[in-house]
């Protein structure tokens, strides 16, 4: 039995909201603050053979949120993978990265972003690591939550492919007969790996935001024919009409 207390907070006397969450089977949960690596949240493993996985739920509540978890010491030769979860209420549009003790930022491998929900990073040196999530623009607040996923690996496991699409655009030309809309994207393999299949399908979806919900538009699913090489990559590019009222606007 959990008891909500509610009290005026210097003379503010506005409405407020209570978010409850159930985490199942012990999840490991954030701990404010977090902020910093000195308050870093640690997170405590599963070894499976040479691999060790962790995970913490947690939230952001405000667009300057930073929530650091300790990763514990990592020796040289090791390759962190980090990945984030999200229930499909949340807006939180998730940003990793991963720090060392002097707080220096580690560059992902390959042609990894550093502004998007996954990283992979090579360590070369050993020491003490911290992971730091944090919301990207506009997408933080109640009810923003996410699961952390750690994986540590021998960096001779790393052998998989990995397909992220590394460019998007798009072009809004107008005319008095009709208003069509020109984008395209470009997806690369920036694993160890050839890619396993052959065929599959990419999707494609016009939102005024970061994340992809049923609010969306979606362009189409467009097949692509053809394994892809580590480094390699290929475009797409596509033209529609848009419906009367919509504004888009080039990214």
């Amino acid at each position: 039995m959990y008891t909500v207390r509610v009290t005026q907070w210097h003379g503010y006397y506005g409405e407020h909201r209570i978010r409850v969450s159930l985490y199942r089977n012990g999840l490991p949960v954030e701990v404010e603050p977090n902020n910093s690596l000195a308050t870093a949240t640690p997170l405590a493993y599963t070894t499976n053979g040479n691999n060790r996985v962790a995970v913490s739920g947690g939230y952001t509540q405000l667009d300057s949120d930073l929530d650091y978890f300790n990763l514990g010491v990592i020796e040289a030769g090791k390759t962190v993978i980090l990945g984030t979860r999200q229930p499909t209420s949340s807006p939180l549009a998730p940003v990793v990265s991963l720090y060392n003790a002097a707080n220096a930022y580690q560059t992902e491998a390959g042609s990894g972003r550093p502004s998007d929900g996954v990283a992979e990073v090579r360590i070369t040196q050993t020491g003490t690591y911290y992971a730091l999530l944090r919301p990207g623009p506009n997408s933080a607040g109640l009810m923003s939550e996410y699961l952390l996923d750690v994986l540590v690996l021998p960096t001779t496991d790393v052998t998989f492919p990995t397909c992220r699409s590394r460019s998007c655009g798009c072009r809004d030309d107008r005319t008095e007969e009709r208003r069509s809309f020109n984008f395209s994207f470009t997806v690369g393999n920036v694993g160890s790996l050839a890619t396993p299949a052959a065929v599959w399908f990419d999707r494609a979806v016009l939102s005024s935001d970061t994340v992809v919900d049923a609010n969306d538009i979606a362009l189409g699913l467009f097949q692509h024919s053809g394994a892809l090489d580590p480094g390699q990559s290929y475009s797409l590019t596509n033209t529609l009409n848009l419906p009367d009222g919509l504004a888009v606007r080039s990214i």
